[in-house]
């Protein structure tokens, strides 16, 4: 007859089994989703298609995020939080983490005046930003999708919105953030023009870019292209991403359930990006109003 183990080394023997699928369940998790680059993307509402939540990796933990969306007359407006930076878990970092900060708003020279003149930008505090994320643990069957909940304040007007998902731009299922699949994926400007800016969301050969710029009136707006790859076989140091650009109108931010309005063809655009450098040529006409600009990454996380 086998002797019976003594309690104290059977509770040891299970306290170490648990420790070591603990261990082997964090590598796993961290191997497959990190912070804060895996969450670094375009989010959305598949039920609320129209509006987005653009989330950019910083570098240092920290993240930066433009909300594009409509104002109460259904015009295209957007907001931005430059730093959140006040990032807290109850869980290590690769299963969820809470960020937050400042929301601003801008105003600013119309997009298609000419020269950009910075001077001209004012900005003004109009809110907080709260991104909930959580991400997946990979082989695990039952484990949490990669998902935000955006909670968001502006001039005191409350708005939540649960289990965003993280948005694949080619059309295909969701995928996970890669650098080889998704070099361009981040926010741009020229920094002798800042106060405006691209939002470049790329999968291979597919890229969604918005544009965040000001109308006529100085107010924000934003416009939306929709690039494939062109590169031609000749075009050994660069590619190139060329596709229309839409206006769009919806409902207010703060109103629910949200309705896209109207969607119409506004002009082109393209976006040529060199293999080596950090600088890209932006060019795009808006109804009939040409701009051609320089741009290169906001972020000091990537290349």
């Amino acid at each position: 007859m086998r002797r019976a183990e003594p309690i104290a080394v059977a509770v040891m023997r299970r306290l170490a089994a648990l420790v070591w699928v603990l261990c082997a369940t964090a590598a796993v998790a961290e191997s497959g989703t990190r912070w804060p680059q895996d969450y670094q993307g375009l989010w959305w509402n598949p039920a609320e298609t129209g509006w987005g939540v653009g989330v950019f990796d910083q570098g240092g933990n920290s993240m930066s995020s433009v909300l594009f969306v409509y104002g109460a007359d259904g015009k295209p407006t957007w907001y931005v939080a430059p730093n959140l930076s006040s990032c807290s878990a109850n869980f290590p970092t690769w299963l969820a983490v809470n960020c937050s900060g400042l929301i601003y708003q801008t105003t600013g020279p119309w997009f298609g005046a000419g020269p950009f003149t910075p001077s001209s930008v004012t900005a003004r505090e109009a809110g907080q930003f709260q991104g909930y994320f959580t991400g997946a643990l990979p082989g695990i069957a039952y484990s949490r999708p990669r998902e935000m909940t955006l909670t968001y304040t502006i001039d005191g007007a409350t708005v939540i919105k649960p289990r965003l998902q993280f948005q694949d731009v080619s059309g295909g299922a969701s995928v996970n953030f890669s650098k080889a699949d998704s070099p361009f994926t981040d926010l741009w400007w020229n920094p002798d023009e800042s106060g405006w800016g691209v939002g470049i969301f790329q999968y291979r050969g597919a890229l969604f870019a918005v544009l965040f710029v000001y109308g006529v009136n100085g107010k924000p707006t934003w416009y939306v292209a929709s690039l494939r790859e062109t590169t031609k076989a000749s075009d050994t140091n660069e590619r190139w991403f060329e596709g229309p650009v839409f206006a769009t109108r919806g409902s207010w931010w703060f109103t629910s359930p949200f309705a896209l309005s109207d969607v119409r063809e506004a002009g082109t655009a393209r976006i040529v990006f060199p293999l080596a450098g950090s600088n890209a040529a932006l060019s795009y006409t808006i109804d009939g109003n040409s701009v051609q600009s320089v741009i290169r990454r906001l972020s000091s996380a990537r290349p």
